[in-house]
């Protein structure tokens, strides 16, 4: 069936498993269709989501709002992939939007049967303006275009900030950070509360700001930010004027929100498991541990070492047990290896230690992590919290988190160690050092190309195949391995303390 035939089409991976958004590509190819990499030249956007409302909220996180897809004719539950009996139309029960002005025009332009014959006789060849658009269509792009990059010169750090934060250097501090400070209190409050679309929305706001290499002194200037918009600058001009936030400080000192996050902030503990807690009459973490075996193992330990937990690790402890961790491997196992986490970005602090490390060739990375668990209980008191077993091209890739007792300090510390083949090491390196923000452009960035990019494999989205072991099969020291994904990627290399996003 031709249903799409010669149709563009775009899938919002939103909520759409790897596997499963390469078998949907497939059955657009099937249906004659085209995939495109990105919406704004797509006729059909399909989406795993039942509200347009939605839709609409992932679209703009991705930097292209659906007025922005002036192409589109309809927005399409995917589900119509798995059995498309009928073609789709206005009133299908797929059908999230149509695009209601689009079909307007068009029926506007068609022209009657005898108008083509005289024009073909006058001109003796058809016109082919299928790549021209309609005057409301140009408009339509162009306001949304110069909502986020102004094509005048009033704001030229607009005009050059790129879209995506992997594009961006983002320093740990900003010179807005007053500002930031403020938002970041609002943003925490929507993750606790559970409104993680709305925390998003902030944390996006916040990585933009970090990138200025100006201080902010016009809301309007603001607003057109990637990630800003007209709330942000009322934001400022609050801040501006008065120096905080009011939702901000009343948040700070609500007697009930510093509960929640108190439990909030116990290892292994989300924001639903918080509030619950909170809801049962629990106040303090001694109520909550008098109910521990009835949790996860992972709130256990959190409970078991919260007070720990809580005391930061300076980046010279994390350093002198990661070369602790080094220096207790077998002289027969070499190992390329880092820092990774807040630290390689250049945080002084942090709640826990992250390192990567690669055998060389000669050994496995079996090998390896059975040589790591054995330093860990020699060296350190030791408690193993999770093993996660990874797939990387036929060999296993490994994450151990466990809590050691430092020597230096005498504190119980969180670490999470990655072990990785050579060919993974880059993407390993790379996945475990960005910021939030830096991370998930890169993946949005990476899809629009057509790849999937994670902590440990990228894959090829047109073949489903792992390009890491024919790309990346030399074993490379960490920076050069991480810099060879970003030439992968067609990006220039940002060193890791400009990835500080939030």
């Amino acid at each position: 069936m031709g249903f799409l035939s010669n149709a563009t089409a775009y899938i919002l991976p939103g909520r759409l498993p790897k596997q499963q958004l390469l078998d949907y590509h497939a059955k657009i190819l099937h249906l004659g269709g085209k995939v495109l990499l990105e919406p704004t030249k797509a006729e059909y956007i399909f989406v795993n989501y039942v509200q347009l409302g939605r839709v609409r909220r992932e679209l703009r996180t991705i930097g292209t709002p659906l007025e922005s897809c002036t192409l589109c004719r309809y927005v399409v539950n995917i589900s119509w992939l798995n059995e498309p009996k009928h073609p789709l139309s206005e009133t299908h029960s797929s059908t999230l939007w149509y695009n209601a002005r689009k079909f307007q025009e068009e029926k506007r332009r068609l022209p009657e049967e005898s108008e083509v014959k005289d024009n073909l006789k006058e001109n003796e060849q058809p016109v082919d303006d299928s790549k021209e658009r309609s005057k409301a269509e140009i408009e339509a792009s162009q306001e949304c275009e110069n909502q986020v990059y102004p094509t005048n010169n009033t704001f030229p750090y607009v005009l050059q900030m790129p879209r995506y934060a992997c594009q961006r250097k983002t320093p740990l501090t900003s010179l807005n950070q007053d500002f930031v400070s403020s938002l970041e209190v609002l943003k925490l409050c929507r993750e606790v509360n559970g409104e993680s679309m709305r925390a998003r929305a902030y944390g996006m706001a916040i990585s933009s700001i970090k990138s200025l290499p100006v201080k902010i002194d016009d809301g309007e200037f603001l607003s057109k930010l990637p990630g800003c918009g007209p709330k942000i600058a009322h934001l400022w001009r609050e801040f501006s004027t008065t120096g905080r936030l009011k939702e901000a400080e009343r948040y700070k000192s609500d007697p009930a929100a510093k509960v929640i996050r108190l439990f909030y902030n116990i290892f292994g503990v989300g924001a639903a498991k918080a509030l619950e807690w909170y809801q049962k009459g629990w106040r303090t973490v001694e109520e909550v541990r008098k109910h521990k075996d009835t949790f996860t193992k992972q709130i256990q330990v959190g409970l078991e070492y919260y007070e720990d937990f809580s005391k930061t690790t300076t980046i010279e402890e994390a350093t002198n047990i990661y070369r602790t961790v080094l220096a207790s491997l077998p002289d027969a196992i070499q190992v390329h290896s880092c820092l990774v986490g807040g630290f390689r970005r250049g945080k002084p602090v942090g709640a826990d230690i992250d390192m990567v490390l690669s055998p060389s060739p000669a050994h496995t990375t079996n090998h390896l992590f059975n040589a790591l668990l054995e330093i860990l209980k020699q060296e350190f008191s030791f408690n193993l919290i999770s093993v996660q077993e990874h797939s990387c091209g036929g060999k296993k890739g490994y994450v151990i988190l466990a809590v050691i007792l430092s020597p230096e300090s005498n504190i119980h510390r969180r670490i999470d160690i990655i072990v990785v083949p050579p060919a993974y090491l880059g993407s390993a390196v790379l996945g475990w050092s960005g910021g939030i923000f830096f991370l998930r452009d890169l993946k949005v960035y990476a899809n629009e190309r057509q790849l999937s990019v994670d902590s440990f494999d990228i894959t090829d989205l047109k073949t489903g195949k792992d390009i890491c072991p024919t790309t990346f099969g030399e074993w490379k020291d960490p920076v050069s391995a991480e810099r060879d994904v970003f030439h992968l990627l067609q990006l220039d290399y940002i060193e890791p303390k400009y990835r500080n996003t939030g």
